[in-house]
């Protein structure tokens, strides 16, 4: 539930944030078609008006030293790319057409002037092209390792909190609150038709209620995501019988502005309308999922520490239900029984290779030998710090999965070495002597896990 932010975050920071994006928008400001077109004309005609602002005898400035009017097209391909830069360069070219044909210039037009001058907006407009892509690129890789951290961060809460409640409530609530998340995943994954957006949502709402005190909510879909005010759909679950969320309701309005868990007493919102709580549930590259209303809870339940967990709960809820279809297919093509864990990290990966280009690696190792029993175990010793691994079995045989986010040919390679070295140093054999067999596959495309299926089937 990438995006909700507890409203405990200091006036400083929130200061230094805002301060931040005003400026990297004033050197950088999002480009859009309209506005590129719109910057293209005003900088061009600005370069075109310097011209004869400066000289009105030669506003090409072919006999300066330096023909400075080109810095126009030269910005505007820096900025914008070829396309524009091009559309710059042929408005100068316009300019002196206009000073040929209506003014009567008798100033002779190199052929060289222009020519030198678009290969420059050429040169410049490619090198802003493929620096913009590297960039995308690297925005896509930090932002899948941001969200990693994301995760890890919550589980980390996850644990604790669950270890405190599991010190308070163990009489009363036997059970762990991980196990209880490890079984609401799994149900959504067993749930999960592609026919809705919230698998499992009744197993959530009883959740909450075992956990978080809550008394009475209901869970509805967002059908519109974007806006101020997105449509919801119906209740998709429901504890008891609260009345509807109105789309007017100042605690849904103050949540969906925001991207925060509203409550009543919060935020200046003293009225009570019909809620307590409302809670968004969003998700990177998906916006709002859902809105959870909870109409009535105990008193003693409404603090920070309870709100806290209702969050995580939420998050994890919505992590799995946004990525169901695509976890669905990587699980099939895993061996049984499956780390819902290492689907979902697969799955991850494979969304960012589809939308970007920047492909991961899957290297699996199938053991044969007589020491297929031991290898493995003391294999997972050479973890490096991104890659995640899973033991299981190909066939009836151990396999060692281990996954490299946006790992390179050179990176694997790089590996395979270090898994020869250390055989050699331990056991004085090769793969062959061992009988391991590597396996590499390429997370790009859905074809990938096809493949992938294929070989845990034994086809391959």
């Amino acid at each position: 539930m990438q995006g909700l932010k507890t409203s405990g975050k200091s006036k400083a920071q929130a200061m230094q944030t805002t301060v931040t994006s005003d400026w990297t928008r004033m050197i950088a400001p999002e480009s859009h078609a309209r506005l590129g077109i719109v910057e293209t004309l005003v900088i061009s005609l600005l370069a075109v008006a310097m011209g004869w602002l400066l000289n009105p005898d030669d506003p090409l400035m072919m006999d300066a030293p330096f023909q400075w009017v080109w810095f126009g097209p030269i910005l505007v391909a820096l900025r914008y790319g070829v396309l524009m830069g091009v559309v710059s360069a042929l408005i100068l070219a316009g300019n002196a057409l206009v000073m040929v044909i209506f003014l009567g210039s008798t100033t002779d037009l190199p052929l060289s002037y222009f020519l030198g001058g678009l290969l420059l907006t050429l040169i410049v407009g490619e090198f802003a092209a493929v620096w913009q892509e590297r960039n995308a690129r690297k925005e896509e890789a930090n932002l899948y390792l941001e969200e990693r951290l994301t995760r890890l961060t919550r589980r980390y809460l996850l644990i604790k909190l669950s270890h405190d409640r599991l010190e308070q409530e163990m009489l009363a609530r036997p059970g762990s609150l991980r196990s209880a998340i490890h079984d609401l995943r799994e149900q959504e994954l067993l749930e999960a038709q592609g026919k809705s957006t919230l698998p499992a949502a009744q197993a959530l709402m009883g959740l909450l209620s075992q956990y978080c005190l809550v008394e009475e909510a209901a869970l509805y879909p967002a059908q519109e995501r974007e806006g101020q005010a997105p449509k919801l759909g119906l209740p998709v679950a429901m504890l008891g019988k609260p009345p509807l969320l109105l789309p007017g309701d100042l605690l849904l309005q103050h949540a969906i502005k925001n991207k925060v868990l509203a409550q009543v007493g919060s935020a200046k919102i003293e009225n009570y309308q019909s809620q307590l709580i409302v809670a968004p549930l969003y998700e990177t590259g998906y916006g709002l999922v859902g809105v959870l209303a909870v109409r009535s809870m105990p008193f003693f339940a409404l603090n920070d520490e309870n709100l806290q967990l209702m969050l995580v709960i939420l998050s994890y809820y919505t992590d799995t239900a946004t990525s169901l279809d695509m976890t669905n297919a990587v699980i099939r093509a895993l061996p049984a029984p499956v780390d819902p864990s290492f689907a979902e990290e697969i799955s991850r990966l494979l969304r960012v290779a589809i939308r970007t280009s920047v492909s991961s690696s899957l290297l699996i190792f199938r053991f044969t030998g007589d020491k297929k029993q031991v290898i493995p175990e003391q294999m997972m010793g050479l973890k490096r710090g991104l890659d995640l691994m899973w033991l299981s079995n190909i066939a009836g045989e151990p396999a060692l999965f281990v996954l490299m986010p946006f790992g390179t040919k050179a990176g694997v390679q790089g590996f395979n070495l270090r898994v020869q070295g250390w055989l050699q140093s331990r056991y004085a054999a090769t793969f062959d002597q061992l009988k391991i067999d590597p396996y590499i596959f390429t997370l790009l495309t859905l074809d990938d896990i096809e493949q992938l299926r294929l070989l845990t089937s034994g086809r391959l």
